[in-house]
């Protein structure tokens, strides 16, 4: 019992915090650089820019350093969780056939964050078992533990990609219906897809989402970050709201699993505002606008662009955004918790972030 305590914990809070470290380094670390960049311009901007697609398509290889230094794994696993972290990044295309064509890596995507996390997890535990039991530790643990994790990658790839794919047709089902059912049910599911483990961004790509559908979808994935930010502020100050508001709500993620309540303020605000702003306000977005939330104001920055280019004026839009992704998300979540801990459905400690 205290064995399976041990590795509950290790997968729970040491494990999940370490792929959220990958995701800061990469997904995170990348949409700064990236908006770094635009503001920048010149043969600069373009750089950084540059540098901002390959540091996200690193995903894989960060999860699996990530977890594997949380777990205190050997250097030599820390290699090998990097390898399967990428493998299982990446597992569904190359069963597919199209990760590597002719030779060459064919890559354009971020890939799955939540089968690198698997595969990687996999890898440490394995290789913390095994390594430095001999010599040829160097030799032995690599091919063990890769072949394992590369295994365990592909057997995992194909269950999460359907429940992506069940995720995502749900919200394709959602566009069918009135603008008010549909806005409500796009922002609730891409406010809830932005504390999992998966890729938001490519979630929103294969739905081709535009117009007011993209607006709602880019509310949800905003009051996502700036809703836990506040309503976790009692727990985690400034310091947890900057990582949250501008970094990733994914860090809640063991919160969650320990008190599922957690997410009503933020699911409650989703479904309150975006109809507002959509059948009242007529706001739009862009495609690429959505699954990043307020993650280096890629989001607004792409908004903005997108209501002005649609004959809206530019401080209208200003203040539409203002309100719609950033004041009204904190105010509403930070009531919503309230009333919460109040009456002892949210206590002290529910939120904490742990990195």
């Amino acid at each position: 019992m205290n064995l399976l305590k041990k590795y509950f914990h290790r997968f729970m809070y040491d494990g999940l915090a370490g792929l959220a470290i990958g995701l800061f380094a990469t997904i995170v670390a990348g949409n700064m650089l990236e908006t770094i960049g635009l503001i920048m311009g010149g043969s600069i901007g373009q750089f950084i820019a540059l540098v901002s697609s390959v540091v996200k398509l690193l995903v894989g290889i960060a999860i699996g350093v990530g977890v594997a230094t949380k777990l205190s794994a050997p250097p030599c696993v820390v290699v090998c969780a990097a390898i399967t972290g990428y493998i299982g990044a990446y597992a569904h295309d190359i069963m597919k056939g199209v990760h590597l064509v002719k030779g060459s890596i064919n890559v354009d995507k971020s890939g799955e964050p939540l089968v690198a996390f698997i595969a990687a997890y996999v890898t440490v535990e394995i290789g913390c078992i095994i390594a430095n039991k001999t010599k040829l530790n160097y030799l032995i643990t690599p091919i063990i533990v890769i072949t394992i994790g590369a295994i365990v990658s592909f057997y995992a790839a194909t269950p999460i990609h359907k429940m992506t794919k069940a995720y995502r047709e749900a919200i394709e089902w959602a566009t069918g219906q009135n603008e008010i059912i549909m806005s409500i049910i796009v922002a609730v599911l891409m406010c809830l897809a932005m504390t999992l483990p998966i890729s938001t961004v490519a979630l929103a790509m294969s739905i081709d989402m535009t117009g007011s559908m993209a607006a709602a979808a880019a509310i949800g994935c905003c009051v996502s970050m700036i809703g836990y930010a506040t309503a976790s502020f009692r727990d985690n100050k400034i310091e947890g709201f900057i990582l949250q508001g501008l970094g990733t709500s994914a860090i809640q993620m063991p919160n969650i699993i320990k008190n599922p309540l957690i997410i009503l303020p933020t699911v409650i605000t989703s479904a309150v505002l975006s109809p507002i702003a959509v059948c009242l306000m007529n706001m739009t977005s862009d495609i690429d606008a959505v699954g990043l939330g307020s993650c280096g104001f890629i989001s607004q920055i792409l908004t903005y662009q997108t209501m002005v280019n649609d004959g809206i004026s530019r401080n209208i839009v200003l203040i539409e955004i203002l309100l719609v992704q950033f004041l009204i998300p904190a105010i509403a979540t930070w009531f919503i918790s309230e009333f919460m801990r109040k009456h002892n459905f949210i206590k002290e400690g529910d939120m904490k972030i742990s990195l």
